[in-house]
């Protein structure tokens, strides 16, 4: 990925005094601002002779412009040179956002530097004759992504006892460091690393935020998303319900099995031509007998060819079978019901007998096939 040192603006410090901490710390404007100055300074202490609270913050200006507006920022460090001796106490640092501060600056964007945390520095390892690094955090990449469209950043820098609003602890202690500002001889540099949209084998894709996208790429989605919106609209009901209609069918791929709802019946239709189905039937379809095609259950009905499987019966059919003759068992005499004839061998005599009927005739015709009585 690319890395940009993007071009420095402006550089001003505010500071502001008061025997009543409270007030130097919440006031709206700075007593003095210093633009574009030698040297820069962050933090806060108390004057031994005089009594007065002191704090400085500092504001930074940014050009982006060499940075492409589609692109998104993954990391971002701000390097400051010391200027000056180390604190006698040490503080945090905070990287706080600057996007409601001017350009240029004016007293009153003293009160307008942000409080949130956007990356720190201890000051515990401070060079005050070399560079000191801060990293933007998860939320600064959030701010400097914000102002990319800009093409301007600001950032702020406050120590962590002016943002809880902490008097410093010992009347003329240092809480403060000094480095160079716009005009000092190592200006702060702003240092970004960024993708580009769409990134490019074999970099890993670094997604854009919100709102940063090409063209082209654009019109891919918005074809997808548009021929998406078609096809859920066309299996939808005026609710927003899937409606299973007969042009719906879920399909099982690689099998003839189909499911679908029925909207002339109101029924649940399952069409089986598989002979080892993987479809397993709950809820309300338990009642449907897949063997016999019954469709007495109202809530579902079968459709189009079932397949008999060696357990649904088909061993049964064979074993009447054997070496090309038909195999009788002894039975009672059977209840023909109309126009239906059967064959059977009667349990009691053993004789192998015929019986009909028919709606044109009157009652039941039988007769003996063959008399084993005497056998």
């Amino acid at each position: 990925m690319p890395t940009t040192e993007a071009t420095l603006l402006q550089t001003g410090f505010f500071y502001h005094s008061d025997l009543d901490y409270a007030t130097a710390q919440s006031d709206v404007a700075s007593q003095l601002l210093n633009v574009s100055s030698d040297t820069d300074d962050v933090g806060q202490f108390t004057q031994v002779l005089t009594g007065l609270d002191y704090i400085y913050r500092e504001a930074i200006w940014f050009d982006l412009i060499d940075i492409p507006a589609a692109a998104s920022i993954t990391a971002c460090t701000l390097k400051v040179y010391g200027s000056g001796t180390d604190p006698d106490d040490d503080f945090i640092i905070y990287l706080v956002s600057g996007s409601q501060v001017g350009l240029p600056l004016v007293p009153v964007d003293y009160s307008k530097l942000g409080s949130a945390d956007l990356g720190q520095l201890n000051t515990t390892g401070w060079d005050n004759a070399g560079w000191n690094t801060l990293t933007l955090n998860a939320a600064g990449l959030v701010d400097i992504n914000a102002a990319l469209q800009s093409g301007m950043y600001a950032i702020g820098l406050r120590s962590e006892e002016d943002v809880n609003a902490t008097p410093p602890p010992t009347p003329g202690n240092l809480q403060r460091v000094r480095f160079d500002g716009f005009a000092g001889t190592n200006p702060p540099v702003l240092t970004i690393t960024h993708s580009t949209w769409p990134d490019i084998y074999p970099e890993v894709p670094q997604f854009p935020v919100t709102g940063k996208i090409d063209l082209p790429t654009y019109s891919v989605i918005s074809s997808h998303m548009t021929g998406l919106d078609i096809d859920l609209d066309n299996v939808t009901d005026a609710s927003g319900n899937i409606d299973l209609a007969v042009a719906n069918w879920i399909l099982w791929t690689g099998t003839g099995e189909k499911i679908a709802y029925d909207n002339a019946t109101g029924h649940v239709t399952i069409t089986s031509l598989e002979t080892a189905t993987p479809l397993t039937l709950a809820g309300d379809l338990t009642s449907v007998d897949l063997t016999t095609g019954n469709v007495a259950a109202v809530d579902g009905t079968i459709s189009n060819e079932l397949v008999i499987s060696t357990t649904q019966g088909i061993d049964a059919i064979y074993s009447k079978l054997a070496d090309d003759e038909v195999v009788f068992s002894g039975v009672s005499a059977p209840s023909p019901g109309d126009d239906e004839g059967d064959i059977y061998m009667d349990s009691t005599s053993g004789d192998f007998i015929i019986k009909t009927r028919d709606d044109g005739q009157a009652g039941t015709k039988t007769a003996i096939l063959g008399d084993f009585s005497a056998m």
